[in-house]
Order: structure tokens, then C-alpha cells, then sequence
């Protein structure tokens, strides 16, 4: 099953996965712990690796870590091993979460939701990357969602092993969340303004012919719909998708496994804007978003993310809608609860780990402050005459 293991005590094995072929043995047993995880399954399941890793993997090496309880896996780090030249300065060996900025979270997998079991977890894989897996420089654990605890877990594993870190922020992850409301009680809930946009929008538009809005969720007409959200692409700002192999392959996956939705908002018989989702768990993850740049003027996102949301509200069973990452002012303007994505950078006790952690943690904040100084100095000269 591994490519290594090591005997942990007399109840806990720890191995490593170091190739794809033994990756993709992993499937069933993957995806179990996965589904008893109980979050983002979309973005932690097997299927969404593998495609990753096919699309992104390039000179990485596999580190996925699992633990395992009576030859069972109980756990497991998707992890891959990289070396580069970090923040510029000298080439490591980088310990990081398979992902990137395609990836909505990243995180560790557990087969329990006990915090206290997970903690226990946590503590042991710290133990073996101290001793047993010690072949790396810096580990950057990025984008974990603290609405799962895990941040503070981790953080918490973190101190008991005394090991070197620092905590960061990644970016901002705004959603509606405990929908137990009509649809018409979330819109009336809105701002006035957008109130009343919506109302002045929508009546313009109608102006200009039959508007409608239409749901693609047949998974036979995939082709049709994909082909459409790139028409509409290809008439907005947005310039062509990067990635797009990766993106349609997940996109067909997702749609054949009932998970992947689109929206259109059309004029008559053209399609003026397009919108793509994903549902799983009791959750809408509101993907992306185009529109034809003609229409600018009518706001065509605008109407067709209010049509959205009312249609969310009341045909799809969801207690939550994610917008995933960032802090455009429609995601602020559309939800209410603000969900943080952190990070920690952990500094291996080696000589080339401990020049990183001495350059980011004393080197750069002071650095930083110089200039924060250095600003102010400039800014009010007078400022110093009292100091």
C-alpha cells in the first residue's frame, strides 16, 4: 500500500505515497475518509486530485502522508515535495499542499470528527516530519478553512511540538450561511440600493426584448452548455481561461457526478450572461461568472446573480451558499458571514530551515517596520521634534 511506513507505537502506522501509481490504488479507501471528513468534499476526493496532479504536478514529488489505525487509514496529508527558490532568496525543499489557486481549500483529511482524535492525529504526523520524514526545508500549509477548526488545531499541534512557525493570512471566503429563510425574505433583506438596481435593471433590459433565465443541469447536454459559457466569455472582459484543460475536465467530472450547475440569463434567443456552480454537501459554490460586456449597462451579472440566489433558496435544499475566495464588494453586498482562509509556514530545526525562519520572522518584520517608519518620517517630519 506504501512506498514507506513507519511503525508510530503499537496501534498507529504512518506511511507515505510517493507514486502516482500507488496515489491512484488509493481511490476507495480515499474517498471513505473523505465522505466521514464531512466538508468540501468536491475539492478533497480522490477524482479532484488526480486531475490536479495530471494537469499541475510538473517536477513535484508525492508526499501524501497517511496514517492508519489497524492497517485502516484514519488520516491523510495530501502533500507534495518541491524544491524552488523561496521568496527569492535561496532554492528549498518546500513541503506544501497539493493545490493552488484553482483550489477553494486545502486540508488535512480525517476518517473522525472528534476534535480531540483529530488533535491526536495532528501531533502524530508532526512527530514523524520532526524524525522520521525530516527531508524538507520549509512546510507551507496554505488557504485552511477555519470554520473547521483545523487552524486551531494545528496552530495548538504546533506549540506542543515546538516547532518554528509563523501563522498567515490567505484570503477571505464570504458566504450566506443557516438558510432556513424564503427566498423572498433574503431579497427583501437586501440593501436598498440593490433593491433598487435590480428593479431599475431588470426593466431596462426588458426594454430591449423576452428576458429569461434558465437553469443547465442535464448532464447529457454538458457540451452545450460549457460551449456557451465561452461564447459569453469571449464577448466580456475576461480574457480567455488559463488552465481551461483542467478547468473542462473537472467541469465534465463534476457534471456527470450531478454536482456541476449553470445559469444563463438570456435576451430573447442570446445568452448575455452565464453562471457556474457546484453542489454538494447542502452547499452552493458559486464558481464563475461572465457576461456579454454589450450589456454592461443593464448590470447583466447583477440580475442574473439575484435570479440565482432565489433559485438556490428554494429549489436546491442548501443551508449554504460559499462565493469562494475574495472580497469583491458584490460578494459583501450578497452575504453576510466572512470566513477566513489561513496558513502556517513551518521552519525545519536544520541549519537551512532555521536561515528561513531567521530571514521571515526577524529579518523581514524588521524590514517592514523600517519602512513603516521610514513613511511616517516622510509623511510628518514634525512628528519626531517631540520624540
Amino acid at each position: 500500500m506504501f512506498d514507506e511506513v513507519f511503525q508510530y507505537n503499537d496501534y498507529f502506522k504512518v506511511g507515505t505515497i510517493r507514486t502516482l501509481e500507488r496515489f491512484l490504488s488509493l481511490k476507495e479507501s480515499w474517498d471513505i475518509l473523505v465522505e466521514r471528513h464531512g466538508a468540501h468534499e468536491p475539492f478533497l476526493c480522490h477524482d479532484w486530485f488526480r486531475m490536479w496532479l495530471r494537469h499541475f504536478q510538473g517536477s513535484a514529488e508525492l508526499c501524501i502522508v497517511i496514517i492508519t489505525n489497524m492497517e485502516a487509514p484514519i488520516f491523510i496529508a495530501p502533500l507534495i515535495i518541491k524544491t524552488e527558490k523561496y521568496k527569492n532568496i535561496a532554492k528549498a525543499r518546500i513541503l506544501k499542499f497539493i493545490g493552488n489557486h484553482h483550489s477553494p481549500v486545502k486540508s488535512f483529511i480525517f476518517g473522525v470528527k472528534s476534535k480531540q482524535e483529530r488533535i491526536k492525529y495532528i501531533n502524530i504526523f508532526f512527530d514523524c516530519l520532526k524524525s522520521n520524514l525530516n527531508d524538507w526545508d520549509i512546510i507551507e500549509l496554505d488557504s485552511i478553512p477555519e470554520e473547521t477548526e483545523l487552524v486551531n488545531i494545528t496552530e495548538q499541534s504546533l506549540l506542543t511540538k515546538g516547532m518554528n512557525f509563523r501563522s498567515i493570512f490567505c484570503y477571505n471566503d464570504w458566504m450566506l450561511e443557516n438558510i432556513n429563510f424564503s427566498s423572498d425574505d433574503y431579497l427583501s433583506s437586501r440593501s436598498k440600493n440593490i433593491k433598487k438596481e435590480i428593479k431599475r435593471r431588470t426593466k431596462r433590459l426588458q426594454e430591449e426584448g423576452i428576458v429569461n433565465f434558465v437553469i443547465g443541469d442535464a448532464e447529457t447536454d454538458f457540451d452545450k452548455y460549457n460551449e456557451i459559457y465561452h461564447i459569453v466569455r469571449s464577448k466580456s472582459w475576461k480574457h480567455a481561461e488559463s488552465d481551461s484543460n483542467f478547468l473542462a475536465e473537472f467541469r465534465k467530472w463534476a457534471m456527470e457526478k450531478g454536482l456541476l450547475k449553470f445559469s444563463f440569463l438570456y435576451v430573447n434567443d442570446s445568452p448575455i450572461s452565464c453562471h457556474i456552480r457546484l453542489i454538494s454537501n447542502n452547499t452552493a459554490y458559486l464558481l464563475d461568472s461572465v457576461y456579454d460586456q454589450s450589456y454592461k449597462k443593464y448590470g447583466p451579472t447583477t440580475l442574473l446573480r439575484a435570479m440565482l440566489m432565489k433559485y438556490i433558496i428554494e429549489k436546491e435544499n442548501v443551508t449554504t451558499i460559499d462565493t469562494i475566495r475574495g472580497d469583491e464588494t458584490y460578494k459583501i453586498e450578497w452575504t453576510s458571514t466572512k470566513r477566513r482562509r489561513m496558513g502556517f509556514t513551518v521552519f525545519n530545526s536544520s541549519a537551512k530551515g532555521q536561515f528561513f525562519r531567521f530571514i521571515m520572522m526577524v529579518i523581514v518584520p524588521a524590514v517592514r517596520n523600517m519602512m513603516v517608519f521610514t513613511k511616517r518620517l516622510r509623511d510628518n517630519p514634525r512628528s519626531m521634534e517631540s520624540t
